[in-house]
């Protein structure tokens, strides 16, 4: 898992190995559209410790193609961690060097933090976002 090594004045707090992550949410729960949805929240996570150290709840860009990416990478996102999100999000995400996990399960964001750090999250096949009505069609590339 990559880390975000500190940099200040020597002290513990600002030596430890840090992990920011990201996880699109909605109502307090992990959000099944990544790229609209409105918040994320962001953990400060330790990763010797397997910590989270801090949470901020962030509002997002509005949605255009690309946005979201880039929005969390330029603000140093290390891990993103979401149910579904689209193939171009994804690899524009790695390509700037945050680690990705989709098809994440339904579990309180705080929960799936100390998963993440705990190197207990893995990657599930994402499939359907979730987010259809019984037969109707939809634009998110899930097939049904």
């Amino acid at each position: 898992m990559p880390a975000v090594q500190s940099k200040g004045d020597g002290d513990k707090e600002d030596s430890m190995n840090r992990i920011l992550i990201a996880m699109p949410v909605e109502k307090g729960r992990l959000s099944g559209h990544f790229g609209r949805c409105r918040e994320f929240v962001f953990f400060t996570g330790d990763v010797d410790a397997k910590a989270v150290i801090h949470a901020q709840t962030r509002e997002a860009p509005p949605h255009e193609p690309g946005a979201v990416p880039k929005w969390l990478l330029d603000h140093g996102v290390t891990l993103v961690v979401a149910g579904h999100l689209g193939g171009r999000a994804q690899e524009i995400l790695e390509e700037g060097g945050c680690r990705v996990v989709a098809g994440a399960p339904d579990l309180p964001p705080e929960e799936l933090a100390r998963l993440a750090l705990e190197g207990r999250l893995e990657e599930r096949a994402s499939g359907c976002c979730g987010a259809h009505e019984d037969g109707e069609e939809g634009g998110c590339g899930c097939g049904h």
